[in-house]
């Protein structure tokens, strides 16, 4: 690490100053990212009253992108990260602001792994074929490998590692050359990126041969697919991290860097989150209906049926094509789902017995007593 100059370069920046930059993006990603995870704990607990394998990693993520942002806007605040070494701070920021991105650099990898395990976790679960399994292994198996990898390289790129932020001070030690940091960044960058597209596209595979209308394919497709986001800021990240210069100007010139690596986990975070906001929408009553079934084949879902104004001079209608809609599903796996309980008087089949072998062991208590049943 370089000695403060104490000459004034003729080529300095427009801006001396860009630690305010980064303060104002965490904190805002983090924000966000922050009332997503709520919003789904809420609804996993209150609504769903289930909390699953993936669900606890991005509880897990969140913790670990807190303590990440609050050493990030600690770097820029009461360091030197994002100014320029003209602006006269003392060697004290400067290894404030380099042991501040030394812990975030540790956190960085742990923390985007196991957002990438929770998404694969989720597509697990509605993978049925068994390449879209193999897809999934095969990706979080690689992303687990680059990832400690690039943790190990990073966490001993010095020896000793406090020497990545005492060189200012011209203590003994000795670091990896800038190349070697900033190709290893690239590579994990790249792979990751393949992986978040590779994982946001499985998707739309996976809802292909699922019976669902266009429209609702196209929004859950969407949904599921939001963390190729992530792999977009990426790409952006790498040309900056290549141009990283050694000495004081790193700690200027980072602030890019720094910028794109608290977004992209944020990201992550959220798009993994917005996937299970479902039950909170129709919970509000904003849900989309469907033709056909959001869920595995033999689910009928028909929403919004007790909330109807009209549904009194529709009644005669309803019944007549819900009986047909379960005559049709009567042999297949599954549960009959939403307005199956309103079937009673006309339109419902004249024994108890057609009823069970119409509807199916599966069919819930709820609907069994003609009450709603509507999760």
């Amino acid at each position: 690490m370089a000695a403060l100059p104490t000459t004034i370069p003729m080529d300095l920046p427009s801006k001396l100053d860009r630690s305010h930059e980064l303060v104002y993006v965490q904190l805002a990603f983090l924000i966000a990212a922050g009332l997503s995870v709520i919003i789904r704990i809420y609804v996993k607990t209150f609504l769903v009253k289930h909390h699953s394998l993936d669900d606890y990693l991005i509880y897990a993520a969140l913790v670990g992108y807190t303590v990440y942002g609050a050493l990030a806007m600690d770097s820029a605040i009461n360091g030197a990260t994002g100014k320029h070494y003209t602006l006269g701070y003392s060697l004290d920021e400067a290894a404030r602001s380099l042991r501040g991105w030394y812990l975030c650099m540790a956190l960085y990898a742990p923390i985007t792994l196991t957002i990438r395990a929770s998404v694969c976790v989720l597509l697990l679960r509605l993978a049925r074929s068994r390449v879209h399994r193999w897809i999934i292994y095969g990706n979080f198996i690689v992303i687990a490998i680059i990832s400690t990898v690039f943790f190990f390289v990073l966490i001993f790129q010095c020896s000793p590692p406090s020497h990545f932020w005492t060189q200012v001070y011209k203590t003994q030690g000795t670091c990896y050359k800038t190349r070697i940091v900033s190709t290893t960044t690239t590579v994990h960058s790249s792979v990751c990126a393949v992986s978040d597209w590779c994982l946001g596209l499985l998707p739309i595979a996976l809802l292909w041969h699922v019976k669902i209308n266009g429209r609702t394919k196209a929004i859950v497709a969407v949904l599921l697919s939001l963390g190729m986001i992530a792999g977009i800021a990426l790409i952006v990240r790498i040309p900056y991290v290549t141009r990283l210069p050694p000495g004081l100007e790193f700690i200027y010139k980072s602030i890019d860097v720094a910028i794109w690596s608290v977004i992209e986990p944020a990201v992550g975070i959220i798009a993994a989150c917005v996937t299970t906001f479902r039950p909170l929408v129709r919970h509000l009553g904003f849900g989309w209906n469907t033709t056909g079934n959001t869920y595995p084949s033999g689910h009928v879902q028909l929403s919004n049926v007790h909330t109807d104004r009209f549904a009194s001079r529709r009644t005669i209608t309803r019944r007549s094509r819900n009986q047909s809609v379960l005559e049709s599903r009567s042999s297949e796996k599954g549960f009959i789902h939403g307005a199956a309980g309103q079937l009673s008087g006309t339109g419902v089949p004249r024994s108890a017995t057609e009823s069970r072998r119409m509807v199916g062991s599966n069919l819930p208590r709820s609907e069994q007593t003609g009450q709603l049943y509507d999760s």
